[in-house]
């Protein structure tokens, strides 16, 4: 399970960003790419026991920063 995640929802909006160290997704994920980011946010909502239809916009990898920025469009909340 992922510990380190900063989620941000967007007011008004379905847009939600998710963010997670670089070092702790890759230990869980080999590549940073929409399908790892897809299981990500799977396995984040899950374990909050939220059910959530979730379309993944974008994944970005800031290395400045070393952290993983998911984008994604939430259509319910749970």
């Amino acid at each position: 399970m992922l510990t380190n995640v900063l989620e941000t929802i967007v007011k008004g909006s379905t847009i939600e960003f998710l963010n997670i160290p670089e070092s702790e997704f890759i230990s869980k994920y080999e590549n940073i790419d929409k399908e790892a980011a897809k299981k990500c946010t799977e396995e984040y909502f899950n374990s909050r026991n939220i059910k959530v239809k979730s379309n993944i916009m974008e994944i970005k990898l800031y290395k400045d920063t070393h952290n993983v920025e998911i984008t994604l469009d939430r259509t319910s909340r749970g």
